[in-house]
């Protein structure tokens, strides 16, 4: 996933990336690749000297770069932010209608509706869209999971009679 942050008074663009799977980082400036330094420390070379950027935070939270002192932030708006997390509430339901076999199911479809709304809320698209589609991909993959798992519950019962 990639997160696009503009140093508006420095006119500097930000390309920070990290893998939702392997948490592998990645930090262009200006286009340019920064050579990664640790898991969360990147340089690049200038004239002047190697310049060091420090990332704080993740891409499930709002991230800053460091750099001399100074720093840049995304600022993702608080409905984002929950629209995000708002598909793990649909664990519970799996627990309450099928045990830990729910659990499991509507975990899968949370952490999908998860990575989906992060692009999603992560995008330069407008607020209305992102409100919608993030409620519509919360529904969407709610009701498939609690299909999959009246499908497994049924198949289950079937087997054990």
């Amino acid at each position: 996933m990639e997160l696009q942050i503009k140093d508006e008074q420095n006119n500097i663009n930000y390309v920070y990336s990290e893998s939702l799977w392997t948490g592998k980082r990645g930090l262009t400036v200006n286009g340019i690749p920064a050579m990664k330094v640790s898991k969360k420390v990147f340089q690049l070379p200038t004239e002047e000297g190697p310049v060091r950027y420090e990332i704080k935070g993740s891409i499930y939270s709002d991230i800053s770069i460091i750099v001399n002192g100074y720093a840049v932030s995304t600022d993702h708006e608080w409905y984002e932010k929950m629209l995000i997390w708002l598909p793990m509430i649909s664990i519970v339901f799996g627990v309450i209608w099928g045990g830990l076999i729910g659990a499991l199911i509507f975990g899968l479809f949370a952490t999908i509706a998860m990575t989906i709304n992060m692009e999603i809320m992560y995008s330069s698209k407008g607020s209305a869209f992102k409100v919608f589609v993030g409620l519509l991909v919360f529904v969407i993959t709610t009701g498939l999971a609690l299909l999959v798992d009246l499908f497994v519950v049924a198949f289950l019962l079937a087997a054990v009679e």
